[in-house]
């Protein structure tokens, strides 16, 4: 251990903490620093034991991200990456937009391994093709012109996290007032004279009745 007098480690740098002031010797007589996560805690550490921080503990949101994997706005398949939402057993369970506008509540380590690509859609819409599936909303011509209109519709470069955001402020909205919200495009992605297209200026959240009730300055 380090006793006494030792170097003077303020302003330096270790993982995600820095070094701010001396902190009083322990019991022992052991060298103590206090130290500033990039968290915003605060803890007193050994001089000993500055080398090998990287956080400033196990209850550090930093190191549990770290944890946790986090994979915010990746895609995997049909899936983009919203937010960890909590555990399931010894895994973290994450919210998913997938690419036909639905979401997806599941484990990330089945989602990262590639055993889940898609919300379900991409199972039924395989059943259709080979004639296998009975599910009304996906047979419609509409709904796959639309799903298929998204991707057209969203340039590449375009930035998801942007666009996630706006799903995660509707989501929001409902824990937060117990009506549904929902994410819908001021310009339909299919016009007969305008298409709009699949990014954040063109996003608008409303509530279910306000997304079903209003009218349409361009008609699919």
């Amino acid at each position: 251990m380090t006793r006494g007098i030792c170097k003077n480690r303020v302003g330096e740098r270790y993982g995600s903490v820095t070094v701010t002031s001396r902190a009083p010797n322990d019991r022992s007589n052991n060298a103590r620093w206090l130290v500033k996560c990039d968290c915003g805690n605060e803890v007193t550490l050994l001089a000993n034991n500055l080398k090998r921080t990287k956080f400033c503990g196990k209850g550090c949101e930093l190191y549990t991200a770290h944890k946790r994997n986090d994979v915010t706005g990746q895609r995997f398949g049909r899936l983009i990456a919203v937010e960890a939402v909590g555990k399931k057993g010894r895994h973290t369970e994450w919210f998913f937009n997938c690419d036909c506008g639905n979401e997806y509540k599941g484990v990330s380590t089945h989602v990262i391994s590639g055993s889940v690509k898609s919300c379900g859609c991409l199972g039924i819409q395989s059943r259709i093709k080979h004639g296998k599936s009975h599910t009304r909303e996906y047979k419609t011509e509409r709904y796959q012109a639309y799903t298929n209109a998204k991707r057209r519709a969203t340039p590449t470069g375009v930035q998801d996290r942007e666009v996630l955001e706006i799903y995660k402020n509707a989501r929001n909205l409902t824990k937060e007032t117990g009506v549904l919200h929902e994410v819908d495009h001021k310009i339909p992605l299919q016009g007969e004279f305008v298409s709009g297209l699949h990014v954040a200026a063109n996003l608008q959240i409303l509530t279910r009745h306000q997304n079903r009730k209003k009218s349409r300055s361009y008609e699919i």
